[in-house]
């Protein structure tokens, strides 16, 4: 069994690197921080059902939605870690705001809420196994929250 607390301070520094990754558009690091299997709420943004995905899945819906011509920024507050063992659960609050490019109609769009996301110690590190958003709160233009280039 892993130190609890040399386990909450990987998880800690890892989150870090996950959100971070949204804005700097390191999808290898991301792939990195995925399991090969993710479960995936987004219901609360709309999406029909929660999902299972493979981490490649994940990452590249990700790289899709935070296209190069749309900016991004997320601000997290102080996560709540659990650790169990091989497996943690973060529950993180967030804001989020992506700008749209003005050569593609301009526009904002903002959302606040909360990340739970369960982590497992596998043979490559914590990764995430599970993500779910619980939306408290969006305004601004949705078009620009689900843009992308294709």
């Amino acid at each position: 069994m892993r130190h609890t607390d040399v386990a909450r301070a990987e998880i800690a520094e890892l989150l870090g690197d996950l959100f971070a990754g949204f804005e700097s558009r390191d999808w290898a690091r991301m792939a990195d921080l995925v399991a090969e299997k993710v479960h995936l709420d987004h219901t609360s943004l709309g999406a029909p059902a929660p999902e299972d995905l493979t981490g490649e899945e994940i990452v590249a819906r990700w790289r899709r939605g935070l296209h190069a011509r749309k900016k991004n920024f997320h601000l997290l507050s102080l996560p709540r870690i659990r650790v169990s063992g091989d497996r943690a659960e973060v529950a993180v609050n967030c804001y989020a705001c992506n700008v749209l490019d003005d050569g593609l109609g301009g526009g904002v769009w903002e959302c606040w809420g909360r990340h739970d996301i369960s982590w497992q110690h596998t043979g490559n590190g914590w990764q995430v196994t599970a993500f779910v958003f619980t939306v408290a709160h969006t305004r601004g233009d949705e078009r620009v929250h689900t843009h992308t280039l294709d």
